[in-house]
């Protein structure tokens, strides 16, 4: 009897995808041909009696703490505002923004994020009261000039497997009946393969098709390490420099879509009601009030001077780069040794 027939079970097929899925993620062995593999933005229970999150309104609020936040059981997100500075950038008026990622899940569960993506787009207040009315010109929105972190690291876990790979070659000999017969021999060899395999995050500049003078935001990507499945880095911390006329007041926005590697609830795979962040208002930035503990007051963010390691820290464990190319640049050669004559 198929999957088509009247009389079949329609739990049948059902049950051979939760079970294709629950042995790739056990064993970490590949699905066979034809599997179907779900991935979705989080696993979304029938029994859930959660509460679902309404939008956060701003009501006039300038630098609001809490940027958005959403909560499923267990698992949530969230994105506070750490830090807003105003200085300089190449001697241009500027605002250093920092908020701080946080990511709540099971590791080593389905329902463990596996890899994210955080957005941050910035486009000019022309109205402090209501963010829905939007400049009619693209050129007066804040410049993104500069992100932190660009790559962040975590710890390289080494795997060390071994495979053995069968060839098999086809053999001619004459039979006692002096005619030829065709049989295989199968040679086996063995070899060891070692493979790194490290969590991620991938950050850089964002572009739209009305923002060609300038990036208008930020993005950033994560992804877990694969070996130990374990998902996405649980915090980290990102900064943002935009150029930005004194005064002028901006809206920030930011949305976080973290994904877990499958859902073990196909029926409710695309149900959306419980995700309201985009709901969630924009921060307001009035262009002058700063927020939170300024670091290194006076000093061009552009600088190499500037402390980037006090604003976007990470664990020692981990591998960063921090600072823009051309800061970089300009540390690497002050640390060159003087030429001599």
């Amino acid at each position: 009897m198929d999957a088509h027939s009247p009389n079949a079970s329609p739990s049948a097929p059902l049950a051979g995808i939760l079970a294709e899925v629950f042995n790739q993620a056990n064993d970490g062995s590949p699905t066979q041909q034809g599997a179907v593999v779900f991935v979705t933005d989080f696993e979304l229970e029938e029994d859930s009696h959660d509460p679902p999150q309404l939008g956060i309104q701003n009501q006039g609020h300038v630098n609001r703490p809490l940027i958005t936040r959403d909560a499923i059981r267990d698992t949530g997100f969230s994105a506070i505002l750490q830090r807003v500075q105003y200085g300089t950038h190449n001697g241009a008026p500027a605002c250093l923004i920092v908020m701080d990622l946080s990511f709540r899940f099971m590791g080593r569960t389905l329902s463990r994020y596996s890899h994210g993506k955080v957005e941050v787009k910035l486009s000019r207040a022309v109205d402090p009261s209501n963010h829905k009315i939007v400049s009619r010109q693209p050129s007066e929105d804040p410049k993104v000039v500069n992100i932190a972190p660009k790559e962040v690291y975590g710890i390289v876990k080494v795997v060390e497997g071994r495979k053995y790979r069968e060839v098999s070659i086809p053999v001619m000999f004459e039979s006692p009946v002096i005619a030829s017969a065709g049989v295989e021999v199968t040679f086996g060899s063995e070899e060891t393969e070692h493979q790194e395999h490290r969590m991620e995050i991938f950050g850089e500049l964002y572009w739209d098709d009305d923002h060609t003078e300038a990036a208008c935001g930020a993005t950033w990507d994560l992804r877990e390490n694969e070996t130990q499945r374990d998902g996405i880095f649980r915090s980290f911390r990102a900064a943002i420099i935009v150029e930005n006329p004194p005064g002028i007041a901006m809206w920030m926005r930011v949305e976080v879509v973290p994904s877990v590697k499958f859902s073990i609830n196909p029926a409710r795979l695309f149900s959306k009601g419980r995700l309201l962040q985009k709901n969630d208002d924009p921060i307001l930035l009035d262009g002058k009030t700063p927020y939170g503990d300024p670091v290194g007051q006076g000093v061009d963010f552009h600088s190499a001077q500037f402390p980037w390691a006090t604003v976007v820290w990470t664990p020692s464990e981990y591998k960063s780069r921090l600072w823009a190319q051309v800061a970089e640049d300009e540390q690497r050669a002050s640390d060159l040794p003087p030429e001599t004559g």
